[in-house]
């Protein structure tokens, strides 16, 4: 679900150049988008620019864009409208193409001139239908609605596992608004699009009744819908998303069939899958030991370890496909169709190197030990390797018996913070117990949160 926010521009203007831009959110925001008058908004055009914006281009400045006008919102009558922004460089630039039609939110610099920016509800016409239509309503004095929006059938948003043709609106699907005093039921018209008008105030919790390979949630996160908030006299464009229930769960198995963990995992759509690019990421960690991929839309798919074939001491295993493939003619496919859980896609692994098991322990130098530490370790072999915290200053690194290893311990929560002597040894010959020393400073308290997180 994502909250489409009107914001504020702040734009500093010298020699008539945008120099800097921030956005506030200013959800849930005022059911009468033309009252500021400082804000121009219509619908139109670009024909032409001047000092267009390049891909990689950092000398910055301003582009203009001259518009065709074909509808305004706000009070005016002007066919043809200048419209100013940056060039890119972190400056909140929106790159206009010619030729295709944009709603145009525009403020006022101090010479009268329009500026916009990707902090306003600018945006091409043919994503702006609910807010377009919201905007026709308050120019003609109509009722607006509180809350409006699109409801999309979306996937996850990562390159490498796109599915043509999945994302769609959904038509005809009812949606529930419910709080402890009011419950509003809305169904979305045939271009998914829903408008709500009589909803008061308050807390809501948002719905829909779905078919069961489709539940409301947010992308990246996969958690439910937040609450939506709507405040007295406040109107909220409001796009929510329905993702698909399929999931990909498994474990990393090696020889002994035990589980390993502290790695990440790749998934990729077989057609996409191409060496040297990233997949969609998720990390096997020291708690669930094992990985998954949430909100799966169908599709055919491949699941890898160590996609970039590097060496990582945790996870000692060359690139391996499911099922227990060295490369990609032997990957075994794996297809997920519409909700379906397969939660026992487990790798299993193969050969791999060597390590050994060192614990490092962190003291001072007159006696004790920091109230939080923090080791940097640098392998001679160039390998990942990542000293696993078992408890507090003290760490166990798995080492490759022939890398030579750099290990450099800081104190954090100290005054001043302190940075020990490197610690090098070979990790085939050194003892299985090392101890680090970094040099006396004063150490103030856990903060209170972290204490709560490490049961302190």
């Amino acid at each position: 679900m994502r909250l489409l926010s009107l914001a504020i521009l702040a734009v500093m203007i010298s020699s008539g150049a945008a120099i800097a831009c921030s956005c506030a959110d200013v959800t849930p925001r005022s059911c009468n988008l033309m009252a500021n008058r400082d804000v121009s908004i219509f619908v139109g055009t670009v024909v032409s620019v001047e000092n267009p914006p390049k891909e990689g281009d950092k000398a910055g400045g301003t582009a203009r864009y001259h518009f065709r006008v074909e509808e305004w919102m706000s009070p005016d009558a002007r066919r043809e409208v200048e419209v100013l922004s940056g060039r890119g460089g972190a400056d909140c630039s929106f790159w206009f193409e010619t030729g295709i039609p944009y709603l145009v939110f525009a403020y006022r610099g101090e010479k009268g001139e329009l500026w916009t920016s990707v902090c306003s509800n600018t945006r091409r016409v043919g994503d702006a239908g609910p807010l377009l239509t919201q905007l026709r309503a308050m120019h003609n004095g109509h009722p607006v609605a509180r809350v409006y929006g699109t409801l999309r059938r979306v996937q996850q948003p990562y390159g490498a596992t796109y599915q043509p043709d999945f994302d769609k609106p959904l038509a005809q699907v009812v949606l529930h608004f419910d709080s402890s005093k009011r419950k509003i039921a809305a169904k979305t018209a045939d271009d998914g699009t829903f408008a709500v008008y009589e909803l008061p105030s308050g807390t809501y919790r948002i719905t829909a009744d779905l078919p069961a390979d489709l539940e409301l949630a947010q992308t990246i996160l996969s958690d439910p819908p937040a609450p939506l908030q709507l405040d007295t006299g406040s109107c909220v464009e409001l796009d929510v998303d329905a993702l698909p229930t399929g999931k990909i769960r498994g474990r990393l198995l090696a020889g002994d069939g035990k589980p390993l963990w502290n790695a990440p995992v790749e998934l990729f759509s077989v057609e996409r899958y191409k060496e040297g690019t990233r997949g969609w990421w998720e990390f096997v960690d020291d708690k669930k030991k094992y990985f998954e991929f949430d909100h799966v839309a169908p599709g055919e798919y491949l699941v890898v370890l160590n996609a970039g074939n590097r060496l990582d001491t945790d996870v000692p295993y060359p690139r391996t496909f499911f099922r227990d493939a060295p490369d990609l003619l032997r990957a075994e496919h794996i297809r997920v169709g519409p909700g379906d859980q397969l939660l026992n896609t487990d790798i299993q692994l193969k050969g791999g190197t060597l390590t050994r098991k060192i614990t490092i322990l962190v003291v001072f130098a007159g006696g004790g030990q920091p109230t939080s530490s923090l080791l940097f370790v640098k392998g001679s072999k160039g390998e990942d390797a990542f000293p696993s915290p078992l408890e507090e200053n003290l760490y166990e690194l798995n080492a490759l018996p022939d890398s030579e290893y750099t290990i450099t311990a800081h104190t954090n929560f100290c005054d001043p913070e302190t940075e020990s002597s490197p610690l090098i040894f070979l990790g085939g010959s050194a003892p299985s117990e090392l101890t680090i020393t970094v040099p006396d400073t004063k150490c103030s308290e856990l903060p209170p949160e972290l204490k709560r997180r490490r049961g302190k």
